[in-house]
């Protein structure tokens, strides 16, 4: 009952996201001319929440052949462990004025946005440890079928 509740209210945020423009987004990635997926984790996440993530984010890169997710880290000075624990050799953009948080009203995170080339959001999908497969397994198609 917990578990879908949890997850109903996750889909809420989703819900709520989509359509919305990340202004911020340029700042701290640089320009954006055309889709993108970002991932977005900070100092508090659910550690295996941020591992998830990074395993999507390596399904995606490894699949595209190369850096394509921007990682994207908000509130946290050192990320080398992140980074090592999870086999990510890319780079990771750090927001640190929580910027894209603070614009997005503080959407919960570790979470994956798929934005369009006016930084739009076009989905999303935020991690958490009872993830629905189906929905995780579409979202990854998603963002697999984006063009490059």
């Amino acid at each position: 009952m917990v578990e879908q509740n949890i997850s109903s209210l996750l889909n809420q945020d989703v819900d709520r996201l989509k359509g919305m423009q990340i202004l911020s987004l340029d700042s701290v990635v640089g320009e954006t001319e055309k889709c993108v997926i970002v991932y977005i984790f900070n100092y508090y996440d659910c550690e295996t929440c941020i591992d998830k993530g990074f395993e999507i984010v390596n399904l995606i890169d490894n699949s595209k052949k190369r850096e394509y997710v921007k990682v994207i880290v908000s509130m946290f000075h050192e990320v080398t462990s992140t980074q090592k624990r999870n086999s990510y050799r890319g780079f990771i953009y750090k927001d640190k004025n929580d910027l894209i948080r603070k614009e997005l009203r503080y959407i919960p995170t570790p979470v994956m946005i798929i934005v369009d080339n006016n930084c739009r959001i076009r989905d999303a999908c935020i991690f958490e440890i009872s993830q629905d497969k189906k929905q995780l397994d579409d979202f990854i198609k998603k963002c697999l079928s984006i063009d490059d």
